[in-house]
């Protein structure tokens, strides 16, 4: 399920909102997102780059990533 950032327009309070693509027009449209901090509904949706993982990044705990680990 997508999760979208949004920054609170009150107290400037950055959030996430995890909701699934189809609910998420409606929820805007009803002013559904509130800030967890101080509750306002004045709201603004942060957009930020996605994370995105090639098959270059290091493995945790820098194991290798290829089979047999002959990474090259």
């Amino acid at each position: 399920m997508p999760r979208y950032d949004f920054e609170c327009e009150a107290c400037r309070e950055t959030f996430e909102v995890q909701v699934s693509i189809s609910d998420y027009t409606a929820l805007l449209k009803d002013r559904k997102v509130g800030c967890p901090k101080c509750g306002s509904k004045r709201v603004a949706r942060v957009f930020s780059p996605p994370s995105i993982i090639s098959a270059s990044s290091p493995t945790p705990a820098g194991g290798c990533c290829c089979p047999g680990g002959n990474c090259g």
